[in-house]
């Protein structure tokens, strides 16, 4: 017998269509990363599991290539890699710079900030 295991990722990949992305969703974490970089391999999956544990909460959890969109990188003054913003209501409220990007730690971070508004 042969098992067939398929991973689908619930990170949503918004290389494409980061600001149309950022203003449907009310809540949504980025990460600006860049697939060849060392540090944004080491935290993929992290983020895949954050995706995962958030997946029943209203916070969107996407993903932007900057190596295939320099310009929306840039645009978001994205200098550093992985760079993980929040987004709510279209507005950047905060970038995640917290010491370690372990899932418990981004996971408390973003349930802080579940039910504000701005």
């Amino acid at each position: 017998m042969i098992a067939l295991v398929v991973s689908f990722s619930q990170v949503l990949d918004v290389t494409n269509n980061l600001g149309q992305e950022i203003k449907k969703n009310k809540y949504i974490l980025v990460n600006y990363c860049d697939t060849k970089n060392k540090f944004c391999n080491i935290l993929k999956p992290k983020y895949d599991e954050l995706a995962v544990q958030m997946e029943s909460s209203q916070f969107v959890i996407a993903f932007i290539d900057c190596s295939l969109n320099k310009d929306s990188c840039k645009n978001n003054e994205v200098n550093n890699y992985p760079t993980l913003n929040l987004y709510i209501s279209g507005k950047l409220v905060e970038e995640y710079n917290f010491g370690p990007k372990e899932v418990v730690d981004i996971k408390k971070w973003l349930q802080a900030w579940d039910g504000k508004e701005l």
